[in-house]
């Protein structure tokens, strides 16, 4: 089985309510989940 802990993801979501949802099911299975809204702050997030 693979070992999801420590391995961050960067979630994409606009909706508020399916962004926290997604982002708690991941963190669940141990992810670090780090959220924006959109494909800018994501972009920002990552420099």
């Amino acid at each position: 089985m693979f070992d999801s802990s420590g391995v961050k993801l960067l979630l994409v979501q606009a909706e508020p309510v399916l962004a926290e949802l997604i982002s708690f099911r991941l963190e669940l299975l141990g992810y670090q989940v780090e959220l924006t809204e959109s494909g800018s702050e994501a972009i920002t997030s990552m420099q």
